[in-house]
């Protein structure tokens, strides 16, 4: 197949201006970017200041977090990932340990409100 000239240039004609076209609203999420890592920083600024002391962010990550990544994250992924049927054995252990992380982290964040 020949490609004339005028061909290649009005090819290339749209294809610089598709170009041109994601590259004019690139500025915006550049801004957008930068205002959203803005307030994240000032947000973080602004718990650290008004924590008394860093143990309580601490025992709150350790609460929930310890609690999900142990109790229930794990039979969360199971249930959704396993190909055996919903009435086998293994499926309401894995409700009742998602059931147990989210009573421990309740509770244990319970604890440590009341404790402050």
């Amino acid at each position: 197949m020949v490609v004339s000239s005028d061909q290649a240039l009005t090819t290339y004609g749209t294809d610089s201006f598709a170009l041109m076209e994601s590259h004019r609203h690139a500025w915006r999420k550049c801004i957008v970017g930068a205002v959203e890592s803005t307030l994240l920083v000032l947000a973080c600024l602004c718990v650290a200041v008004a924590l008394p002391s860093m143990s309580i962010a601490f025992e709150f990550t350790g609460a929930i977090g310890a609690s999900a990544l142990m109790l229930v994250f794990p039979p969360l992924f199971y249930l959704r990932l396993s190909p055996t049927p919903w009435l086998s054995f293994k499926k309401p252990c894995a409700f009742g340990l998602v059931a147990v992380g989210v009573v421990s982290a309740t509770l244990s964040t319970y604890e440590i409100i009341t404790t402050m």
